[in-house]
């Protein structure tokens, strides 16, 4: 819980003044997963959501969730993430780059009938194409590293097609 705490401590500290409006963003994205598991890699769908709250013009914080699985072979494995988000992006054009660090716990829930948690950071790139000021689409790609078990975990990665809705 202690990560909840942190990240509850982050947004109440950046949490705007009574008479200051902040941009608050929410949405989510669909897309495709792979998870090699140290003897194989499967494929599968993500699906995810996320909400961020505007710290700076270039920087949120916010939170996220996903959902993978990837129905291989021999079985169906499962994996899912929740954990907080530090999102930095260059928003002065229609098209908006930007990275993301996100630090959470991500589950698994293999076909062999092993089932665990571990400290997940990733890494991620993305691209979003904005509409209005309002909302956006586009696309992110991350990295997981698996910080608790690299060896048994080398690689998880997920690509989605993002959408986001955005208001003060």
């Amino acid at each position: 819980m202690r990560p909840v705490a942190v990240l509850a401590a982050l947004l109440c500290a950046s949490s705007p003044s009574l008479g200051q409006a902040r941009a608050v963003s929410a949405g989510g994205g669909l897309g495709y997963a792979l998870l090699s598991d140290g003897g194989s890699i499967r494929h599968g769908l993500s699906l995810g959501g996320h909400v961020h709250f505007a710290l700076t013009e270039s920087l949120m914080l916010g939170g996220i969730a996903s959902y993978a699985v990837q129905p291989e072979g021999g079985g169906t494995s499962h994996c899912g993430l929740v954990g907080g988000r530090l999102l930095g992006k260059l928003d002065v054009v229609q098209w908006v780059p930007f990275a993301t660090l996100d630090v959470g716990v991500w589950w698994h829930k293999l076909p062999a009938g092993s089932a665990g948690a571990e400290l997940d950071v990733a890494f991620g790139l993305g691209l979003d194409y904005l509409f209005s000021r309002e909302l956006a689409a586009g696309a992110l790609v991350r990295y997981h590293l698996l910080a608790t078990d690299v060896s048994r975990f080398p690689g998880f990665l997920t690509a989605e097609v993002t959408f986001s809705y955005r208001w003060e």
